[in-house]
């Protein structure tokens, strides 16, 4: 897929990323999801017990893009039920593949969420920890 970009990004002197790419042919053909990290994080969690796990791979390929494919036929109905729920509020029809999109986001998201409150959580513990190691070194000094 990359090639149709690279005469484009050779002369600008740019590198066209996976990322890129796939953003820019959701948002105009909406055909297939965007591989940015969010997506890539919930792909692989969702796929993790897979044997062997899935993983989004560094060049896109036939067996990833048919990957895609297999979980839209498999979850087709449940797509077209949120396809319809979408279209009957919003009076606007969403690509089958924004809703994968999303639906990968979303999970991805959720694990950067919860991997951020777990580093604030450690930043204060540690806090905590020093304060406590420090405020012992002063009474022992007091002591002395």
């Amino acid at each position: 897929m990359t090639v149709i970009y690279h005469p484009f990004a050779k002369e600008l002197k740019k590198n066209v990323t996976n990322t890129l790419l796939t953003k820019v042919i959701l948002g105009t053909m909406g055909c297939f999801p965007a591989l940015d990290e969010y997506f890539k994080a919930g792909y692989e969690e969702r796929f993790k017990s897979k044997v062997p796990a899935k993983k989004v791979p560094a060049k896109l390929d036939a067996t990833f893009i048919e990957g895609i494919l297999q979980f839209c036929r498999e979850n087709v109905e449940e797509f077209q039920r949120e396809q319809a729920w979408i279209e009957s509020k919003y009076r606007m029809r969403c690509p089958l593949m924004k809703l994968v999109d999303a639906y990968f986001h979303q999970i991805g998201l959720e694990i950067a969420k919860e991997a951020e409150k777990k580093e604030k959580e450690a930043k204060r513990i540690e806090k905590e920890a020093k304060k406590k190691r420090q405020n012992e070194r002063q009474n022992e000094r007091s002591t002395t």
